[in-house]
């Protein structure tokens, strides 16, 4: 199978609390930066390396997804999966969707710099899931302790951090792993595959814009250029 037949799942179903309140009338996805909603930048960054096939997960205000469109022959499906629903029990309800095929992740908030072709350097490796990071740097020095108080951990000035910068590649095994009971993909299912050593960086992203409040909105329209 062609790795771009391959299914691109976006999750949209959350309330985005953050910045909800600041923009109220329609779901984080389709709030607009300049002249496009972070929804069709998003599917932009895929259908650029070639991608067509998209699975949209939808919750809170599912039915503003109705007159959604991209410009393109893509394939787009909308499926409401619940409003109060964790990221692997949206992964659960769609498993059917999928079948017996890898595919990608990532969320209806985040802008990045993705790129296939670094997935495809790794896709033959040991691994259930990859992931993209981004570098952050502390301009400070900090201290780790344990529960005693005592030091467990001591580091200079601009030690380095990774963010989980949200695209994912997820082999087919995955729906054999996901449990019914797995709320959260980042808190129940990604600490178990951890210990097992089956997830890795596919990629260190140069530009990531999370747009979760009002101030990551301004950010992103002062950076995006069209």
């Amino acid at each position: 199978m062609n790795i771009l037949d391959n299914k691109v799942v976006i999750l949209c179903g959350g309330r985005g609390t953050r910045i909800k309140k600041f923009r109220k009338k329609v779901p984080k996805p389709l709030i607009k930066i300049k002249n496009k909603t972070i929804l069709q930048r998003i599917i932009k960054i895929y259908a650029n390396q070639g991608f067509k096939n998209f699975l949209i997960l939808t919750g809170y205000k599912n039915t503003s997804f109705n007159n959604f469109f991209v410009k393109g022959n893509l394939n787009i499906k909308f499926i409401n999966t619940g409003i109060d629903t964790g990221t692997a029990e949206r992964l659960y309800k769609i498993r059917r969707f999928i079948k017996n095929e890898d595919f990608f992740l990532t969320y209806g908030d985040t802008i990045g710099d993705f790129k296939l072709a670094n997935v495809i350097k790794i896709k033959n490796k040991k691994f259930l899931i990859s992931l993209t990071s981004f570098p952050f740097y502390l301009d400070k020095g900090i201290i780790t302790c344990n529960k005693k108080k005592y030091l467990s951990g001591f580091f200079e000035k601009n030690y380095k951090f990774n963010f989980n910068s949200g695209y994912y590649f997820i082999k087919k095994e995955f729906f054999k792993i996901l449990k019914k009971k797995d709320v959260s993909l980042e808190n129940d299912v990604l600490p178990r595959l951890v210990k097992k050593n089956l997830v890795i960086i596919s990629q260190e992203l140069k530009n990531w814009l999370p747009i979760d409040t009002k101030d990551d909105y301004y950010l992103a329209r002062r950076f995006i250029k069209y």
